[in-house]
Parts: structure tokens; C-alpha cells; sequence
């Protein structure tokens, strides 16, 4: 698997921008890579919260669907993106 966590020369930039906006994030990984599940997605895995603490690792596959691509050029570079909408997803601790 490949780490998506932010380079040090990512961080140096995060925190700088920190600075002038407070409300930026302090995670290590990019916007986008966190999933949040509700109670309602928890009962469909089969999953109670009870049973981990923060700093448990998981690993999960789930099953994507394409839902926008995106080819930027402007003035200050090419930037490419994608939407991904999670459909399915399987959850366990190996």
C-alpha cells in the first residue's frame, strides 16, 4: 500500500498557512482522506464503536464508484482531481 500522509516539505507549507488561517487542520494526511461513519453505516458493518479506542488501526476495502474527473490548466499549473463515492465497504483489524 502506499502512504498518503503528508511530505515534511507539505507540513512546512500547512503550517505556515496555519498561521494566517486558524481553522486549518492539523492532520498529517490530505483533506479528503478521513471517513466519518454514523450510527446507521456502524449497524450495517456490524460495528460497535465500544469496541476500540483512538489509535486502533483498521483496514478496510471498499468498492468506489467514479463520480467526477477533473483536468485543471491555469495560470498557476495543471492540477488534476477525482471524486470517488464509496458504495461498499468491509471493515476489520488484519
Amino acid at each position: 500500500m502506499i502512504s498518503l500522509k503528508k511530505t515534511k516539505s507539505e507540513m512546512k507549507l500547512r503550517d505556515t498557512l496555519a498561521k494566517e488561517v486558524p481553522t486549518l487542520s492539523e492532520s498529517n494526511y490530505p483533506w479528503g482522506l478521513q471517513i466519518d461513519l454514523q450510527q446507521d453505516s456502524l449497524s450495517k458493518l456490524d460495528m460497535d464503536v465500544a469496541d476500540y479506542k483512538v489509535g486502533d488501526v483498521l483496514f478496510f476495502r471498499v468498492r468506489t464508484e467514479v463520480r467526477a474527473v477533473s483536468i485543471n490548466d491555469s495560470y498557476s499549473g495543471k492540477s488534476e482531481s477525482m471524486s470517488l463515492q464509496i458504495t461498499d465497504m468491509g471493515l476489520g483489524e488484519d
